[in-house]
């Protein structure tokens, strides 16, 4: 027999080798084209592929394993709590035995839940939101772990919106029309939710297997008013406005204290114009020091930032010139309720921050996205001294010593490498927490889990005592549950920084019941 090909070999060949360089071809072209970004976190073993634009593609399983990796590399998929809302076994009192209930409403089968939610993995919210999908996993991991929630497995999509309050609106939308997701989860990027919130989107949201409207939204971060009032929205942080009234409160009694009861205190604040969060906390801020007796002139010390911009130096120099010491009455306390970036962009301008030369002054004083360890490390002694303040106990002196709040870096640590720094972060540590509530409250209302019995779950839900904040109770037509805040001193000192809890700091918002409006509104 003949060792030649045949003539019908050769074209075979010859077929085969065209293919093979076609794809060498295309591989090659590959490395040319950029794939449009996917805007998602698997969290569990199934996932949504969302591209940049916010078009939902289908519900699909991304490892049989339940080893699915998320865009970080972080490879175990779902979650596990810790602390105290994180445990698989239910706590006393609750019963997951026999039937689970099956497959009970949207989202949810015999065999898994499933929940998605918005995140901040890039843009300028990035900078303090970044870290939060961390405090998320720490739980999710846990529980599945542990056997889920009544047998149960919980799943979690998190979609980056880059903190774009359109975008995010419409990847909430897309969630709810989806019609796969039980609930939405932790929503820490605010912008999208409070959007979907005043447009009705959340209480809106139709059941198509149990009827009725309003898909539940549990642990949120809070910061805007909007998550406070609306019936659907079960947040655990305290509100910007809180945290700025007790910033306002704290500096008139520090004031005070200082110069005698007759003294009138000079306040002054400088806020982020650009995003929801800054005119809310700013309005809060100015009216509860003039409810105190305190002053704040207008417009020279109320200053507003457009955010991102390459300095301020203008805004500076007017700030210095009417509320600075040159100014001969220099304000006693600067508010600074920016996001970091913003923050260090406006420190590099040299503005007056409270203290005089001669020692005279309360300094300054920064709301929960300055609690950040990398904010404060990149701030550096610049920094130095400033009064941060945050609705969570971290893991620093006292509470490192509570068990709940070892807990939760333990947690975070099995899941985050870089959870030294990670954190001391109050974002990191609200989805934690607001994960927590997740696990607890549909662990309260299983067997049976429903959208509608869900919410009487949490609504009912009184003295929920986490650990990691004071109890928190949420009533029907009060979602205002954490009004607490505790205040650490930002210190600089061999090329890192570190926080010192204020031990006298710790305050409830003085008028928690108060709608201030936004400042410019």
């Amino acid at each position: 027999m003949s060792n030649h090909p045949t003539v019908e070999e050769r074209i075979g060949h010859g077929v085969l080798r065209t293919a093979l360089v076609a794809a060498a071809v295309v591989v090659a072209l590959s490395s040319f084209y950029v794939a449009p970004k996917l805007a998602e976190r698997i969290e569990g073993t199934r996932t949504t592929a969302v591209a940049a634009d916010g078009q939902p593609g289908s519900l699909a399983s991304a490892n049989p394993s339940g080893d699915a990796a998320g865009k970080t590399g972080v490879s175990k998929a779902g979650g596990g709590g810790g602390g105290g809302a994180g445990n698989a076994t239910p706590r006393s009192g609750l019963s997951c035995t026999g039937d689970n209930g099956g497959k009970t409403d949207v989202g949810v089968d015999s065999k898994s839940v499933n929940l998605a939610g918005t995140e901040v993995e890039s843009g300028i919210g990035a900078s303090f939101l970044g870290p939060v999908h961390y405090g998320i996993q720490a739980v999710l991991q846990k529980v599945n772990r542990e056997g889920g929630v009544c047998q149960r497995q919980v799943h979690l999509v998190l979609k980056d919106d880059g903190w774009d309050t359109q975008r995010g609106r419409n990847f909430l939308r897309n969630f709810i029309d989806s019609n796969q997701y039980f609930a939405l989860a932790v929503v820490p990027s605010s912008n999208g939710l409070d959007s979907a919130a005043t447009g009705h989107d959340i209480e809106n949201a139709q059941d198509p297997v149990r009827g009725g409207t309003g898909i539940p939204v549990i642990g949120t971060d809070g910061m805007l008013n909007s998550q406070y009032s609306n019936p659907w929205i079960w947040p655990v942080a305290a509100s910007t406005a809180t945290s700025m009234r007790i910033m306002a409160h704290d500096a008139v009694v520090r004031a005070k204290k200082q110069y005698g009861g007759g003294y009138t205190p000079h306040l002054g604040i400088v806020y982020d114009q650009t995003y929801p969060f800054g005119p809310e906390g700013a309005g809060a801020f100015v009216n509860e020091a003039r409810r105190e007796g305190a002053t704040v002139d207008q417009p020279q010390c109320t200053v507003a930032l457009q955010a991102g911009q390459n300095g301020y130096g203008t805004q500076a120099k007017g700030f210095n010139d009417s509320c600075g010491e040159q100014s001969g009455h220099p304000v006693d306390f600067v508010a600074l309720l920016l996001e970091p970036q913003t923050a260090e962009t406006w420190l590099r301008e040299t503005p007056f921050l409270g203290t005089t030369a001669s020692g005279k002054g309360l300094g300054f004083g920064g709301p929960q996205p300055l609690f950040d360890k990398n904010f404060a490390d990149h701030c550096g002694a610049t920094c130095n001294n400033m009064e941060v303040w945050t609705s969570f106990f971290p893991p620093i002196n006292p509470y490192d010593q509570q068990k709940d709040v070892r807990t939760f870096k333990a947690d975070l640590c099995a899941v985050d490498n870089n959870c030294e720094v990670d954190a001391l972060s109050a974002f990191t540590e609200s989805g934690y927490v607001g994960m927590e509530l997740v696990v607890e409250s549909l662990t309260r209302t299983s067997p049976d889990l429903t959208r509608d019995r869900l919410r009487a779950t949490l609504d009912s839900t009184s003295g929920w005592n986490n650990g990691l904040t004071g109890p928190l109770t949420w009533k029907k037509g009060n979602h205002l549950a954490n009004t607490s805040m505790v205040a650490f001193r930002d210190t600089y000192s061999g090329g890192a920084a570190s926080f010192q809890n204020l031990f006298d700091s710790q305050y409830t918002d003085p008028c928690a019941s108060c709608h201030d409006a936004a400042l410019g509104s």
